[in-house]
């Protein structure tokens, strides 16, 4: 079972992100548990108390707690550089600041799904 959190403060995105997850599901025969959050510090509450997912989906605009900063916790307050991030971001000036958080990609919106 694959698990994989989506945060982006527009629901629409996430839905279209969800199904997208969901459709390559039914395709490839596999588990998967989608986690749909709008806030970053509600992504991140969840995470320090130690929810697990193998995917992050993150926007990098998402008001009080940025995805850059969700990034940061993952890598740095839990050390955990197994958890996989894929930005997401209608500005591609942020692509320089991800190097530190070392993501398995970013993304540009809108997303051609």
């Amino acid at each position: 079972m694959y698990k994989i959190a989506v945060c982006d403060d527009n629901e629409i995105v996430c839905s279209e992100i969800e199904k997208v997850l969901l459709n390559l599901r039914k395709e490839n025969e596999f588990e998967l548990d989608i986690d749909i959050y709008l806030k970053g510090e509600d992504l991140e509450f969840k995470l320090l108390n130690g929810f697990k997912y193998d995917l992050l989906i993150l926007d990098i605009e998402l008001g009080i707690l940025s995805g850059i900063k969700v990034g940061k916790t993952v890598r740095e307050k839990m050390d955990n550089d197994i958890m996989q991030i894929i930005y997401i971001s209608a500005k591609e000036i942020y692509a320089m600041e991800l190097f530190d958080i070392r993501p398995l990609n970013f993304l540009v919106k809108p997303l051609e799904i």
